[in-house]
């Protein structure tokens, strides 16, 4: 988790970005209310809310980074406001970061509420800079263009946060259990570890069918797997959701997770 230091240096940044008069690149959004959500995401980062906006990679990614680098994640948003872009990396003068360059489509863009400034201009930035192709300019993008793989969230975890001995463990067929155990050993071994999954899990724990991933979460706990149920806590959507029980009553059953699962993104913090 991040440091006292890491906090009050974001702490910083808001302040100093806030007593700024000048206009921003993001047009749709006042300085002062970019300033507030900044501040909110820095003291919580389980805010962090994709809404419905398909946007779920960047979503993780940036709860994570809000948790253990919260200065880093201050200075993304607030260059990307102040200039439309940043260069984001842990360690800058090493040249390892990546540029994060949103299209022009996004400068004018404001979405529905109740998505939070600081979350579209981080998120949406984000997705679209790393799209090769196609433009992410809003929440009823398709899939193909909000979409995020694991090679994204294994790029920014090495390129954007720094972090080390990054993994990335995915498949769609076939040793599915052997990936659960070795998401466990990786948290357990103080490791960030980003799961992939469908999400019809999330909401109905006796989903029994998927065939791809198209959802990301974050591990929050370490996974108890018996015999013929799971139990783990995962972050996704704004808040912390335990799947599984050791009670009949709310027990999730292994197979109908594994059904679910498509493999890890893990990395050293």
């Amino acid at each position: 988790m991040a440091s006292q230091h890491r906090k009050d240096r974001a702490l910083q940044i808001v302040e100093t970005f806030a007593s700024k008069n000048a206009p921003g690149w993001f047009t749709a959004f006042s300085r002062d209310e970019v300033a507030l959500a900044i501040r909110h995401r820095v003291n919580d980062p389980s805010g962090v809310n994709q809404q419905r906006a398909g946007v779920c990679g960047p979503a993780a990614f940036m709860y994570v980074l809000l948790s253990d680098h919260p200065d880093m994640y201050a200075k993304l948003v607030t260059e990307l406001y102040d200039k439309g872009e940043t260069y984001s990396s842990e360690w800058p003068q090493l040249s390892v970061g990546i540029w994060i360059r949103p299209g022009v489509h996004l400068k004018n863009y404001r979405p529905p509420d109740p998505f939070q400034p600081a979350d579209w201009i981080a998120m949406a930035s984000l997705r679209d800079s790393s799209n090769s192709f196609l433009d992410y300019g809003s929440p009823t993008d398709n899939v193909f263009a909000g979409g995020t793989y694991s090679p994204d969230i294994a790029h920014w975890l090495r390129r954007v946060g720094g972090y080390q001995q990054v993994v990335d463990r995915t498949a769609y067929y076939g040793g599915k259990e052997g990936l659960l155990h070795g998401a466990h050993a990786y948290y357990m071994q103080k490791h960030r570890v980003f799961l992939s999954i469908h999400s019809a899990i999330l909401s109905d724990q006796n989903s029994t069918w998927s065939v791809w991933p198209n959802h990301w979460v974050v591990l929050e706990s370490p996974i108890r797997i018996a015999r013929e149920t799971v139990e783990l806590k995962v972050f996704t959507w704004a808040y912390v959701m335990k799947l599984g029980d050791r009670s009949k009553k709310y027990a999730l059953s292994k197979q109908n997770f594994l059904d679910h699962f498509y493999g890890f993104v893990a990395a050293k913090y």
